[in-house]
């Protein structure tokens, strides 16, 4: 019972040390980084509608 008390007052003590307005903060930061990664992944995977028959070495060597 004794390390229930006390576990219970350490959580009380962390609890007033989070502000509402910095995990907001956070949250908010997060998801404008995830909005990034999403626009860099749909570009990265655009088509370009690259005829099958053309070969990397036509392209490098311009044969």
């Amino acid at each position: 019972m004794t390390a229930m008390k006390a576990a219970n007052n350490e959580l009380k003590g962390m609890m007033k040390m989070v502000r509402i307005e910095g995990i907001d903060s956070m949250q908010d930061e997060t998801m404008d980084v995830m909005g990034v990664s999403s626009e860099i992944q749909e570009n990265l995977g655009r088509s370009y509608n690259v005829p099958d028959d053309i070969h990397e070495e036509e392209l490098i060597w311009g044969v």
